[in-house]
């Protein structure tokens, strides 16, 4: 089962909001650990969410060699199975240390979300994001001394999303 999420980034003047979907590992110990651990810059942010809506989010923003050679699901490929099985547990093991762009990786449309933070903030209140179900959403926010991330994660026991909570925080707290 997936975890869903969406990916975030709030512009300098803090007036528009452009972001993603994120299919897999959205909780924070996964999505929320790597934003946080790999994502600190606002360009590779930027870099990522370009990609438009992604399956899984790894350390690195480009395609794996798996993906690059054998498409999205490399395992199922004809000319990965004529690998010599070291290689492919090479190739595998790399996987989750790259993302997996639905656009990019599998040549589906291109999808992203643009919006005035007003915008951002009146669909967290109502739950009206486009994509619906997301479990966790990680806001990038410019401070004076960089750049900082955000979380609110749904509360489905009373229907809400919670207020924005500084994500070092939250991943501090739930190891």
């Amino acid at each position: 089962m997936s975890t869903n999420s969406m990916i975030f980034k709030l512009s300098e003047d803090k007036k528009q909001v452009q972001g993603i979907y994120c299919h897999w590992n959205g909780y924070i110990n996964g999505v929320g650990y790597v934003l946080q651990t790999f994502y600190q810059d606002a360009k590779k942010v930027e870099k990522l969410i370009a990609l438009g809506n992604i399956s899984s989010l790894g350390k690195y923003v480009e395609a794996s060699e798996a993906v690059q050679k054998f498409g999205f699901y490399p395992a199922t490929s004809e000319e990965f199975l004529k690998l010599d099985p070291a290689k492919q547990n090479r190739l595998l093991a790399e996987e989750p240390y790259y993302t997996v762009a639905y656009h990019r990786d599998r040549g589906e449309a291109k999808h992203f979300m643009e919006m005035t933070y007003n915008e951002f903030q009146d669909c967290l209140e109502k739950d009206s994001f486009q994509y619906s179900g997301p479990e966790y959403i990680y806001l990038l926010v410019p401070t004076k001394s960089g750049h900082k991330w955000l979380v609110s994660s749904y509360s489905k026991v009373f229907d809400v999303w919670g207020y924005l909570q500084d994500l070092s925080v939250e991943i501090n707290e739930t190891k």
